[in-house]
């Protein structure tokens, strides 16, 4: 399954000391290098503004914190995420329910 995980450094993470602070951040660099070479996270973008969003590849939402927690920023960042779904699957499900909600409405 695919999921978003929106993740935006918090406003503590400027008390770090300058080498903590450059430490933490290529660290990230490394985690992020690591996982999308490996497939686990499809894609990462940041905005320029301290926080970014990353598609991951996971079996269950669980995964997707599990490898989250994992990266060296985690401590100093708010972290979402949301699952994401082919939308043509979703509607053809969405009108299948429809139907069937109908249908048991008719008997």
């Amino acid at each position: 399954m695919k999921v978003m995980a929106k993740i935006e450094i918090l406003p503590e993470t400027l008390a770090l000391s300058p080498e903590a602070a450059s430490a933490t951040l290529t660290g990230f660099a490394d985690f992020l290098d690591e996982h999308t070479g490996s497939g686990r996270i499809e894609a990462a973008y940041g905005t320029g503004w301290g926080s970014g969003f990353a598609i991951l590849e996971v079996d269950e939402i669980e995964a997707a914190w599990e490898l989250l927690m994992t990266s060296p920023i985690y401590q100093y960042a708010r972290v979402e995420i949301v699952s994401l779904t082919n939308p043509s699957r979703l509607m053809r499900s969405l009108v299948s329910q429809s139907l069937t909600a109908y249908a048991l409405m008719a008997e």
